[in-house]
Order: structure tokens, then C-alpha cells, then sequence
């Protein structure tokens, strides 16, 4: 099995960090294998299973995982993914930096291995912008290398701990499934991105899982860990976000008929639901960022 090493990655003396971006591919298969540091891995899109010990999770934008070291880890992706990956070794912080961790009451169970079988924190869609702009900042700082970099690294990467210690405060678990269902998942979430755009019915999903209707809808509920519309209006809204962000000809009418929505009211009401904004304040925000900030 192999076995992935902080050394391999951060080169800088003491730092015990480093971050990752990747973009693995729709058919894209990690080989089972463990770390020797902390691996918080942030899913910005796409979709697929995740397998950590032995508990499998469908792959969801703005779900943050926690992998412990030496825990057995494997993934497979059923549409283009893009991943932050940040490596850390607790050597990094300052006793009096970790004693004010571990002010938080699930900080020992989510980072100091308390669950060897890791952990997984399901974002709501405003606040999975404001961790997408957080490791975005921190890769920006990291791809840089300017003098002090390796300060703000550090800085940066208390704040992202910080951040999931408060928001791990509030949120429940989200589902998972037996390993068993692996394929099963992996099929579900990959015909759902591939579909999201047009319409998708309780039928649809009942056949591709070989179910009834009624079993699908719970089966959905217990992998996803939310009803099969809230799902793909989060993946919708989401594809709004990115067509906000990076297609400025295109008006909020052609965009939400672009993400599935053809009432434009209904697009907008949903957009406030999930950011907390309107589809033209968002916009506004993502003019004066180099970066957009996608669910």
C-alpha cells in the first residue's frame, strides 16, 4: 500500500504544512492508502464516493472531510473534481496555539484522532463560499512563495481550523453508505451532475438504482444526507454561482435557464435561500475578487 509523506510535499523546514489543488478527471481512481500527517481535503465540485476506513461518502460540493493519519483512504470520480488538499502535522502549532483549539469541544474528536475513521462536515452554501475563498487565499500564498509566505501558510491554516472547529459546532454528520453500495452511489451522483440542467425526477433516480420509488427517495436521503431537490438545486445554484462569476454577458434570466431553473423568480428565491444574497450582489462581489469564489 502506499503511503503518502508531508517530506514529499513541503520542502520548507518546520513548516508542516502544505496545500494542495487538484483536479482529478470523471473516471479518476485513488489506489487504497494512508498519510503520515492530517489530511483536511475540501471538495469545491464534482462528484463520487469517498472512502475513508470503512465508511463510504458521496462527494459533494462544499463537504469538508477530515482523514486522520494512518487511516486507509481511497476515492473514485464519476465527474471532474476540484479538490483542496491540506496536509498538516500539529508539530506546526505553538503550544498555546493548540491549548486554544482545543477550547472548542470537537476539536479532539474531528482532528486528534479520536475518529480513526475520520470525519465529514456538510457546508451550507454560503458558507462553503467563504471556505472555497479561504483555501483559495491560502493556495494563492503557498503558489507565491514571497518572502514571508511561509508565516501567512501558517497564519492562514489556523484560521481554516479555527473556522471548521466553529461551524463542526453546529452541523450534523451528513449520510453514509456501506461500502457494499459503492457503485450504486457512484452512479446516482455521477447521472445527477451529468443531469442537473434538465429536469430530474424520483422516477429517474428509482430506476437507475433498480428501486422503488419510495426506497430510492429514502435510500437518497441516507447517502446524501439531504432530499434528491435540495440536492440538485445546491449543484444548480452552484453552476450559478460559476456562470456569475465568469460570464458577465449573460443576464440572470439566460443564466438561470442555463442551470435549470425556468422561472426566473424562483431561480432568484433560491439563490437568496442558499447564499444569502441575490444573484446580482454576488456578481457585484465577484468583480473585485481575482478568484471566484464557487459553492
Amino acid at each position: 500500500m502506499r503511503i503518502f509523506r508531508l517530506e514529499d510535499f513541503c520542502t520548507t523546514p518546520g513548516l508542516f504544512l502544505h496545500l494542495l489543488r487538484q483536479s482529478p478527471p470523471a473516471g479518476y481512481y485513488e489506489a487504497p492508502h494512508i498519510h503520515n500527517y492530517l489530511e483536511i481535503l475540501y471538495i469545491r465540485s464534482g462528484s463520487g464516493v469517498n472512502t475513508i476506513a470503512d465508511t463510504d461518502y458521496p462527494i459533494i460540493p462544499g463537504d469538508i472531510y477530515v482523514i486522520p493519519p494512518e487511516t486507509i483512504h481511497t476515492f473514485c470520480i464519476t465527474h471532474h473534481a476540484v479538490t483542496f488538499n491540506l496536509l498538516i502535522d500539529f508539530r506546526a502549532f505553538t503550544e498555546l496555539e493548540m491549548r486554544s483549539l482545543n477550547e472548542f469541544s470537537r476539536f479532539r474528536e474531528i482532528f486528534a484522532g479520536l475518529r480513526t475513521g475520520g470525519s465529514c462536515l456538510r457546508l451550507p452554501a454560503s458558507e462553503s463560499m467563504e471556505t472555497a475563498s479561504m483555501v483559495t487565499s491560502a493556495e494563492r500564498v503557498l503558489k507565491g512563495c514571497s518572502p514571508g509566505y511561509a508565516a501567512e501558510l501558517h497564519a492562514r491554516t489556523m484560521l481554516i481550523l479555527l473556522a471548521i472547529c466553529r461551524k463542526a459546532e453546529r452541523l450534523r454528520p451528513p449520510g453514509s453508505t456501506r461500502r457494499g453500495n459503492a457503485g450504486k452511489l457512484s452512479l446516482l451522483s455521477g447521472y445527477i451532475s451529468e443531469h442537473f440542467r434538465s429536469r430530474i425526477t424520483l422516477e429517474q433516480i428509482a430506476e437507475i438504482t433498480g428501486m422503488t420509488p419510495n426506497s430510492a427517495s429514502r435510500f437518497f436521503v441516507r447517502c446524501m444526507g439531504v432530499p434528491l431537490m435540495t440536492y440538485v438545486n445546491r449543484l444548480r445554484i452552484s453552476e450559478a454561482c460559476r456562470l456569475l462569476a465568469s460570464e458577465p454577458e449573460m443576464n440572470v434570466t439566460e443564466i438561470a435557464e442555463a442551470c435549470g431553473f425556468h422561472d426566473t423568480s424562483y431561480f432568484i428565491h433560491m439563490f437568496r435561500q442558499l447564499m444569502k444574497r441575490s444573484p446580482l450582489a454576488f456578481r457585484k462581489e465577484q468583480r473585485s475578487s481575482n478568484d471566484p469564489a464557487l459553492p
